[in-house]
């Protein structure tokens, strides 16, 4: 006899952005059913813009309860997320969802497969639904190394397409009441300290402090549309990811399973390298070379910083960066990945040349032709250019009726 179903809750979250939320939850009804009962809740902030209280009205949802919530004031992105997502308290586990994605059909197998994998796992605080394929902390392409499971680890959150089980929440709810422990600012990216309205700068650092990883699919099953809104200010299109459109049963990774773990600047972790050069050192990573020098703790590096005494050195021919040192392509010139002591390297490194050539070609044959358009605009339009066109115009004339009279029988 079979127990009772798993309990989810899919929370959904808008302001002002009637025609997203409609996007979202169009995706949102689209959802294949899983192994497990659903509720479906849209919260809006700010007393309810009328559209979108209108959208969510529409929705017709066949997988459990469905309610609206307004929030009677504006209590801001970061308020909305914590407050809502402590409804877990009533079920499993919660999906949550901001108004600028869309998820994947399959989505909610993802969520359920995850769950049953994951739910007992203590060094697990978040469940992603988007899978990234971009650095945000260096604005480059980020691609992990597949080594044959479906889902891969880091120590960066996701605020794309989130799950939490009960117990995960409830865990990153105590540790924030107890005063944010054990935080060291410079085991993360400093830009964290500035995201005044995420809710992510307070997970980021209880994952970092407390040594938690944030559990991320190869395939994603949300996406980011970028929308203008109170994280950006225009469309961002360098976030949107391909959605998963295949049912699967997951093959999922536990940590001591796999290499593809990665820290808070979504670099490998050092424990993953078997290379016998690195082996017996207690080293940082620092691959695409942004980690500053004097909050680095170990007395050796791994780094695309330039260095000047390199005990070893490995090739940036490969991408993403860490398959040189895995693959033992060793290196030679000035682009090179540098292993040896932090006191040999500068904070200048070599990953800004490779940025270049990451760029799609489309993007830069458009801005070169934008920068040309520009550049003769701003030739036309200074002093000299019309003053030189004037004093020319007198003798282009005289020569455009010498060709016109030569030109009759």
């Amino acid at each position: 006899m079979e127990g009772p179903k798993i309990k989810f809750l899919i929370l959904t979250l808008g302001f002002n952005r009637p025609k997203s939320l409609e996007r979202l939850l169009d995706s949102v009804q689209k959802l294949e059913p899983a192994d497990l009962s659903a509720d479906l809740l849209v919260s809006l902030d700010g007393g309810g813009d009328p559209e979108c209280v209108e959208v969510a009205q529409r929705v017709d949802w066949k997988y459990g309860d469905f309610q609206v919530a307004v929030q009677p004031e504006r209590m801001g992105l970061q308020k909305h997320i914590l407050s809502a997502t402590d409804r877990v308290g009533d079920y499993d586990a919660i999906v949550v969802l901001e108004d600028d994605l869309t998820v994947s059909p399959w989505a909610l197998h993802f969520c359920k497969q995850a769950y049953d994998e994951f739910a007992d796992d203590g060094r697990i605080a978040q469940i992603s639904l988007y899978a990234s394929a971009l650095n945000e902390f260096t604005n480059m392409p980020f691609r992990p190394v597949d080594y044959g499971f479906d889902n891969w680890f880091c120590r960066v959150p996701s605020s794309w397409g989130q799950m939490y089980t009960k117990k995960q929440w409830r865990a990153y709810r105590e540790w924030l009441e107890s005063g944010k422990p054990d935080v060291d600012e410079n085991a993360y990216p400093s830009v964290i300290n500035y995201w005044e309205h995420s809710w992510k700068t307070d997970f980021s650092r209880y994952i970092s402090s407390q040594g938690l990883y944030v559990v991320c699919p190869r395939v994603s099953l949300s996406t980011n549309h970028g929308d203008p809104g109170q994280n950006y200010n225009n469309d961002e299109k360098d976030i949107e990811v391909p959605l998963d459109l295949i049912k699967r049963s997951y093959r999922f990774a536990h940590t001591g399973d796999t290499d593809a773990l990665y820290d808070e600047w979504f670099e490998p972790l050092p424990q993953t390298f078997n290379h016998p050069v690195l082996q017996g050192h207690e080293f940082e990573v620092d691959l695409y070379g942004v980690k500053k020098l004097p909050h680095i703790k170990p007395d050796y590096l791994l780094s695309s910083k330039k260095c000047s005494h390199p005990i070893y050195s490995f090739s940036m021919e490969l991408v993403p960066f860490e398959m040189n040192v895995r693959l033992d392509r060793e290196g030679s010139g000035q682009h090179v990945i540098s292993f040896g002591k932090k006191e040999d390297f500068q904070q200048e490194g070599w990953a800004h040349a490779y940025l270049s050539r990451t760029i799609p070609r489309g993007y830069k044959i458009i801005r070169w032709n934008e920068g040309l358009t520009l550049g003769r605009n701003q030739i036309r339009g200074g002093v000299r250019y019309r003053i030189g066109n004037a004093l020319l115009f007198p003798l282009n004339l005289c020569r455009a009726l010498v060709s016109k009279l030569r030109a009759k029988p």
